[in-house]
């Protein structure tokens, strides 16, 4: 293989993307002895795999050991979540019947005003009431004012697109060079004849 096509699988192996041949295929390269030396780097990594997969396990049993303590652990998580919500719903009723029981069992007190401090209260809400409408009026003129300027632009544009036009037709017409052409176009008529 050449080295662009290695390169390219190494590329592919580091974002998980080779399948188990093109892995294969990397781990007889690098086994190999014509390695890069830009390459020799990774010799470990694909040796380590090699040498890994032919270790056999001296137990038979061990695949279904491991699945089964898997599953169990799974279980175990499983259960001791529930558990956790469970116990969190009793605190949660708990709180909410100690909550109740002291509600019910303390004095409501209620403020008690007179009717001079209640209209007290009544006369200075409605005069911070009436700033608050002073204020919001005033802000309101100086967006009034503001309506007016963007009327006074729209004249402003107006006069812009006529300059505009002046200029054009000023680029246009140079009134001393062929002004007898323009003319005569203009009347269809013929003014000096030769």
């Amino acid at each position: 293989m050449h080295t662009r096509e290695i390169e390219i699988l190494l590329n592919k192996f580091f974002e998980a993307e080779t399948n188990l041949t093109e892995e294969q295929q990397l781990r007889d390269f690098f086994l190999s002895e014509n390695v890069p030396d830009h390459l020799k780097q990774f010799i470990p990594l694909f040796k380590f795999a090699g040498e890994e997969k032919d270790i056999q396990s001296s137990n038979k049993n061990l695949t279904k050991k491991l699945i089964r303590k898997i599953d169990l652990s799974g279980k175990f998580l499983h259960n001791r979540r529930k558990l956790w919500f469970v116990i969190s719903g009793i605190a949660a009723a708990v709180l909410l019947i100690f909550t109740i029981v002291l509600r019910q069992n303390s004095p409501a007190e209620k403020p008690h005003y007179t009717r001079d401090e209640i209209l007290l209260a009544r006369m200075q809400t409605a005069h911070v009431l009436l700033f608050a409408s002073e204020k919001l009026n005033q802000g309101e003129e100086s967006l009034q004012n503001l309506s007016k300027m963007s009327t006074a632009m729209a004249s402003v544009e107006q006069i812009k697109k006529f300059d505009k036009g002046i200029i054009a037709l000023d680029q246009g017409f140079d009134p001393l060079e062929n002004s007898t052409d323009y003319l005569s176009k203009f009347f269809k008529i013929n003014l000096f004849t030769n």
